[in-house]
């Protein structure tokens, strides 16, 4: 991995670590550890135009980006677990399992058009979208119509 410091003399991973710190809800050592290394292959390929670490400071938070995108990185059951989480008083554990089979579903027919979940992240919480449509009672209603046929 390519070693970079800031005009402060600061690693990566001291500007990871930093970030990690004022995060205290997300993230894991894995994440950490995981950002930082983008962080470099990021930096590597900006270097390439001359551009570095102290410029990027000028404009935004690079350290801080690559460690959120990499907290944020879940496998789909721990997205749909997460919205579940935020909302304790609707659904079960087969609404979960459901929510997760109807996201894997719908991503892969994107995946045909070249559209992943990170480009659904753009436009909207598709995982929240996926659960919230399961606990829907509507969900309940045509669920029932279509194994009543």
């Amino acid at each position: 991995m390519y070693q970079y410091t800031d005009r402060k003399n600061r690693t990566l991973a001291d500007r990871v670590n930093a970030v990690a710190e004022r995060r205290l809800d997300e993230g894991t050592e894995q994440d950490r550890a995981a950002a930082t290394t983008l962080l470099a292959d990021m930096l590597h390929a900006a270097a390439q135009h001359g551009i570095t670490l102290d410029v990027f400071d000028w404009v935004t938070d690079l350290p801080s980006t690559c460690y959120r995108a990499m907290a944020r990185r879940r496998d789909l059951a721990d997205r749909v677990n997460a919205v579940a989480e935020r909302r304790p008083d609707e659904g079960t554990e087969q609404d979960r399992a459901a929510a997760t089979a109807l996201l894997a579903d719908i991503l892969h027919a994107a995946a045909k058009h070249g559209i992943t979940l990170d480009t659904f992240d753009w436009v909207t919480d598709l995982p929240r979208n996926c659960y919230a449509s399961v606990v829907s009672p509507l969900h309940a209603r045509t669920t029932h119509w279509a194994t009543a046929s």
